[in-house]
């Protein structure tokens, strides 16, 4: 949940953030808390694939999360798919990743799918043969120049390299 000042019209990553930085339409000192959709821009490199590479923390998992220490870390993509889209997060969907990067955080990059419809869309560009090839070439190319060829991100053929995906796919 994003929260919104009332009257500025800005977003923070929680109410406790919102409320410190006024109060009665005065500033509080001490250090100012950036705006949700600033702190999210200043942690994102544009990368020329058109991602926006998530450059803070990250998860287990390798999504990238926001937070405080006293509240709840959200993912950033979920933050800014609610940021710069119109549409509201649907609880009983998933957010798909297009580009097949988990640190993307382009909102244009993302689209709410159910669990089925996302791992149909996962395989969709792949196929075992596929899957085979990439494993060879991986001996002698660069996981990036792979990722062109086929038209994947760099980090989805190395979770294939290493078997965490298409891990049942075997030369």
């Amino acid at each position: 949940m994003i929260y919104e000042y009332p009257s500025r019209k800005r977003f923070y990553c929680s109410k406790k953030c919102s409320n410190k930085s006024t109060m009665n339409g005065k500033k509080l000192k001490g250090i100012p808390h950036k705006p949700i959709k600033t702190a999210l821009m200043d942690r994102v490199k544009k990368l020329p694939n058109d991602c926006w590479e998530w450059m803070g923390s990250k998860d287990k998992d390798g999504y990238g999360v926001m937070g405080h220490v006293k509240t709840k870390y959200q993912r950033a993509h979920m933050i800014s798919f609610e940021i710069f889209r119109t549409e509201k997060i649907d609880k009983n969907l998933i957010m798909h990743h297009i580009c097949k990067n988990k640190a993307c955080v382009n909102p244009n990059h993302l689209k709410q799918v159910k669990l089925s419809e996302n791992k149909r869309l996962d395989s969709k560009k792949l196929n075992n043969s596929k899957i085979n090839h990439i494993r060879k070439l991986s001996k002698v190319m660069k996981q990036w120049e792979i990722g062109k060829m086929f038209n994947i991100h760099q980090s989805y053929v190395s979770r294939i390299i290493n078997n965490k995906r298409w891990n049942y796919a075997r030369c």
